[in-house]
């Protein structure tokens, strides 16, 4: 009887540092996702500014294009893709970055097919697209 009540606890014991390891695990994963936030006044400015850009064919840096991306991603979530007074912006942006942007983009971030059928750039980590995958550091969350 002893040693069925050691035993037994000796398991509860297991099962409790299981749980606590998970928990913890999985609020490590958590706080490690990073967002970057904009206003969405400062959002829809640096859209902007990038819009023009690609209506006069500028030419943009890595780290631009990174943000480009974002921004590009971020227009699809909902919020956004109906903020009176931006559709025309966010319409006309999605547009240059498809037609005219979106294949050298590509190829300069070296991306490739990834899950939820978007394009993934292994190098910079980052999606671009609509698509199952995207993550908060593929988007920016727009207060």
């Amino acid at each position: 009887m002893t040693i069925r009540i050691i035993k037994y606890l000796s398991n509860l014991q297991r099962i409790s540092i299981c749980i606590l390891t998970f928990v913890f695990f999985m609020t490590f994963v958590a706080s490690a996702q990073h967002c970057d936030t904009l206003k969405k006044k400062d959002f829809f400015q640096k859209a902007e500014i990038f819009e023009r850009r690609m209506q006069t064919r500028d030419s943009f840096s890595v780290g631009e294009l990174l943000q480009v991306v974002k921004i590009y991603n971020s227009m699809f979530i909902s919020e956004l893709a109906v903020s009176n007074g931006y559709q025309h912006l966010i319409a006309s942006y999605k547009k240059l970055f498809r037609t005219t942007y979106m294949k050298s983009t590509l190829a300069r971030l070296n991306c490739v097919w990834g899950k939820g059928d978007a394009l993934y750039s292994r190098k910079y980590d980052l999606y671009v697209g609509i698509g199952t995958a995207l993550r908060c550091k593929d988007i920016y969350k727009v207060l």
